[in-house]
């Protein structure tokens, strides 16, 4: 016999960061926190709460070169 109806829960893979962490000295990151804090600011015209996620997972999977000590 074939059940059907929901299964339990759905676990994400991928969390959203609360707030993202530009890397210091990142052009990249620099341009894409001032978006951030453009969505995130109900002041602005450019306020979305959406786009502000998407804006965070983009700064949270901005690659940078490993450092290494010298």
């Amino acid at each position: 016999m074939r059940l059907t109806g929901m299964s339990g829960p759905v676990f994400l893979s991928t969390s959203v960061p609360r707030t993202p962490v530009p890397v210091d000295g990142c052009a990249v990151c620099a341009a894409l926190w001032q978006q951030y804090r453009d969505a995130t600011d109900p002041r602005r015209a450019e306020f979305c709460r959406s786009r502000a996620t998407d804006i965070a997972v983009e700064i949270s999977r901005h690659p940078h070169p490993k450092r290494t000590n010298r």
